[in-house]
């Protein structure tokens, strides 16, 4: 996985940023600021190309797939050197200090390096006012942002620039720049801003992350520390507003950040935000911020606070809200001081305002004591919640179940009684007569435009035990803590890779010269569970670093490495850790996507492939027989890129029992067609032989839907990504595409969480979680796949043509005991009927879910996958 990295320009201008990916109506073309915006005009000057690096690239009119209209802008950058590639266009005519909204259509190679955009100056001395990184996607996706610029910011020559630094390509579309009002001209609306700000209604609506206080060194002894952490709304007779405060635990060598969803404020309107904290000792520091955009380009606005003593104080400090799109904040307290902390009356008010009027009605949520922690549950299985009510009158609530697709499941009322102050419990049981993620929404009595309270719970078909699976397939990457484990293996993932969690890179064993340290708490209970693993080798620590300079050498982390200056010395750590691991670990791989990016930085002069085969034959002495231990190399960003080939030229094979790469196009997830160059890589690799002789085994040990829309409505996340049903879709066709081609593991990026959820402004790579930590849809179907599929034999992936209405169908096809089972799809909806590579007499039919489905010659197949299993012989 290519990480984001925080845009590299002053603090001060990062309050200036802002962005989004919400789509609202564009504005009138007259108001746009930019020239030739769609690239129709084909002999415009207004856009320019700037290699100013004379790197090996292309800039194009594309007529292939334009967003609109009959060009799009291609800008593919073939070999990477010390400068960025610019596409760029300037003058602007810009005010410093003006308010602005930039959108834009992009697609590109998915994981790969950032695109980023960027307002600058364009001549000496290249000012740079603002930077928005853009992770590009497969298909067109729209980026919108808003943004004040530097009163002190020179706007002669300022232009707005597109760059890349990595091997990629991207597209561009349908550019516009338009002026903002001064200040928002939303309507007001008074009162505090953030839903459940004293904690009434449980912890519905705020987020908890616990992590490590000093870095990676420590990050698994803090994960273990931090197990079982409280964080909790409890009742407390001190509390100064209300009943309840939120009590959460920081404990020694950990931190702790917390966050609410996103909220509504108006930009240009000063406001107010202010909490009550106690901490059980003084002189403890709380850092809290206002924050707009999503990581990595988060503007914020904030202050630390330190509590004098041991009881209740409040703390208040200003903000001017600036320009986000769709107008929605969110706010993050996060302290790395070890005591136990109560927090109350958490609020944001906007200052001209007056005070908001008693509370009329707010309901949230939270699992049953006795519930599944993570809300999963099997068929029929009582699923309990209680609804959490304040209310100035007896209500009737109406409350509906549905499924992902938005199906009504059940719909009933709900009798609540006046709870003005103190909230009601009410118990709700929701229906497990079907397998699949489900959310429960209660319609809001006073018809807002927000769900009351939402509940997300999934419902799993059973999958084999651990201990049952001889040669396991479906893999994740998940946190050894027990809530992580325990979701991994309800949903029938047996393989986890670490990365993350890095507890067998160089850097995390050995953090300085000559301390080592392995933990093994998390591996040993993940192997009781019947997990497997496998281990990374990599990522040097800065003393061991073949960086140009020391200074180099000490920036150097896990996702910014060197390789390294001693061999000896990476001997002696790959067979430190094959010592200390082997108990659990008999997988290897050798550098995470050394390819491309940061992971694996070059020393001037040398080649990266020549490199990387150095560091695979140089640690090969140290490896075991196959017999006790296998390894794989590559560990590729893509197939796509001609690393792979000029490592295999160079012999790299003869050291390796299987070749690493990652797969995020997904567009196999649509059929075979649609990946041919990744068809013919695939060959090519597995016509190699390894070391012990035999033909090289293939594995994906990374892929991702990444950007998927959260399904918690309330919590009003940013973001344009796909539905959850989408999303378990494009998982579900992409890891059965990837089995029935044979690859020997798959492992999705990334199922880890925490009970009390992730921070709310980092939205990628949660395929399977919500941001609340309860379970997404897409764990149903992982379910449900590893339940038809797991040690099932590959025979094949085709995609067929068919004669009625041209349409096009995949088939991906298994062996188990004899028995075919056939999984089948369509980009566009077709009959079963027609499918006539697929005859289904004697074959029972499943959704992706795993319900059963009653066959016919006109059943419709979708995008969503349908499991055809032929029936037993009696």
């Amino acid at each position: 996985m290519t990480p984001f990295r925080r845009s590299l320009f002053p603090f001060f201008l990062l309050v200036l940023l802002s962005g989004g990916v919400l789509a609202l109506p564009a504005r009138s073309e007259e108001a746009n600021l930019m020239a030739n915006p769609g690239f129709e005009e084909a002999d415009s000057t207004a856009w320019r190309e700037n290699n100013w690096g004379k790197l090996d690239a292309e800039y194009a009119l594309d007529p292939e797939n334009p967003h609109a209209g009959r060009f799009s802008k291609r800008v593919t950058l073939r070999k990477t050197g010390p400068a960025d590639l610019q596409w760029t266009q300037f003058p602007l005519e810009i005010k410093a200090a003006g308010s602005y909204r930039v959108r834009f259509w992009l697609r590109g190679r998915s994981n790969t390096g950032a695109v980023r955009m960027s307002i600058r100056k364009m001549a000496p001395p290249y000012t740079n006012a603002l930077s928005y990184e853009v992770s590009p996607s497969e298909d067109w996706k729209e980026y919108v942002f808003d943004f004040t610029l530097p009163q002190s910011f020179d706007t002669k020559m300022a232009g707005i620039v597109f760059s890349i630094h990595d091997e990629t390509t991207f597209w561009l579309d349908d550019v516009s720049m338009t002026p903002l009002p001064a200040v928002s001209e939303e309507p007001a609306v008074s009162g505090n801003r953030i839903p459940n700000g004293s904690f009434e209604l449980g912890r519905d609506g705020w987020t908890g992350t616990f992590r490590e206080r000093r870095g990676m060194a420590d990050a698994m002894a803090a994960q273990e520390a931090n197990v079982g952490a409280e964080f909790a709304p409890v009742k407390a007779a001190d509390a100064p507003q209300g009943k309840r405060v939120l009590r959460f635990e920081v404990r020694e060598g950990a931190r702790a950040m917390l966050t609410t969803g996103y909220f509504p404020l108006r930009y240009g309107h000063p406001a107010t935000i202010g909490f009550w904290m106690k901490a059980d000792a003084p002189d403890r520091k709380l850092l809290v911020h206002l924050a707009n955009g999503l990581f990595p380009n988060i503007a914020w606005q904030g202050k630390e606070f330190t509590s004098p003593d041991a009881e209740w104080h409040r703390y208040t400090f200003p903000v001017l809200p600036q320009p986000e799109f769709g107008g929605r904040y969110c706010l993050e307290m996060a302290t790395a001081d070890a005591a136990v902390y109560q927090l109350d009356d958490v609020t944001a008010t906007e200052d001209d305002l007056p005070a908001a009027a008693p509370v009329v009605f707010q309901a949230g949520s939270e699992p049953a004591p006795g519930n599944d922690p993570a809300s999963l549950f099997d068929k029929g299985e009582k699923a309990a919640f209680l609804l959490h009510v304040l209310s100035d009158k007896a209500r009737t609530l109406t409350v509906h179940v549905v499924d992902a697709w938005g199906r009504e499941i059940k719909t009933f009322p709900v009798a609540v009684p006046a709870a003005p102050t103190e909230a009601a419990d009410i118990p709700l049981v929701l229906p497990t007569a079907l397998y699949g993620g489900f959310k429960c929404v209660v319609d809001d009595p006073l018809g807002g435009p927000l769900p009351a309270a939402e509940i997300i719970y999934a419902v799993l078909p059973p999958v084999k035990a651990a201990s049952e699976v001889k040669e396991p397939f479906f893999g994740t990457h998940a946190d050894l803590t027990p809530y992580n484990l325990h979701i991994a293996s309800r949903a029938g993932f047996r393989l986890l890779r670490l990365w993350p969690p890095l507890i067998t890179i160089w850097a995390a064993v050995e953090p300085t010269p000559g301390n080592w340290s392995f933990e093994t708490r998390g591996l040993e209970r993940a192997t009781k569970m019947g997990f497997r693993f496998l281990g990374m080798l990599g990522s040097t620590p800065a003393s061991e670093a073949d960086a140009p300079t020391p200074a180099d050498a000490a920036k150097s982390n896990w996702f910014d490495n060197w390789p390294p200056k001693d061999w000896d010395a990476w001997r002696g750590y790959i067979g430190r850790s094959l010592k200390a691991y082997g108990p659990y670990i008999k997988e290897w791989e050798v550098w995470n996507e050394p390819d491309g990016g940061g992971f694996l930085r070059i020393p001037a002069g040398k080649s990266r492939p020549q490199v990387y085969v150095d560091i695979v034959k140089n640690a090969f002495p140290a490896f075991p027989p196959a017999t006790e231990a296998r390894f794989s190399g590559g560990v590729v960003t893509t197939l796509s890129r001609p690393f792979t080939r000029e490592i295999l030229d160079l012999g790299v094979a003869s050291c390796l029992d299987a070749y690493s790469t990652h797969y995020y196009e997904m567009s196999l997830g649509i059929g075979p067609e649609e990946n041919q160059l990744f068809l013919d890589r695939l060959a090519e690799v597995r016509a190699q032989k390894g070391r012990s002789g035999k033909p090289l085994d293939v594995l994906v040990t990374e892929f991702s839907a990444d950007k998927i829309k959260s399904w918690l409505d309330g919590a009003c996340l940013p973001g344009n990504g796909m539905t959850v049903a989408e999303g378990a879709a494009l998982l579900t066709r992409t890891t059965i595409a990837l089995k029935a081609l044979g690859i020997k593991e798959a492992y999705q990026y990334a199922g880890f969480a925490q009970p009390s959820g992730r921070i709310a402004y980092r939205d990628g790579f949660a395929d399977y979680i919500e941001v609340n930590g309860a379970p997404r849809p897409a764990l149903a179907a992982q379910a449900a796949m590893a339940h038809f599929l797991e040690e099932a034999s590959a025979a094949g992936l085709v995609q067929v043509q068919l004669e009625a209405g041209g349409g096009k169908a995949t088939v991906a096809s298994f062996l188990l005991a004899g028995r075919k089972t056939d999984v089948v799809w369509a980009k566009k909806p077709v009959k079963l009927g027609e499918i006539a590579a697929v005859p289904f007499a004697g074959r029972s039919g499943y959704d992706m879910m795993g319900n059963p489905v009653a066959l016919s010659t006109d059943l419709p197949v979708g995008p969503d996958p349908l499991y055809l299993v032929q029936e037993a012989k009696h």
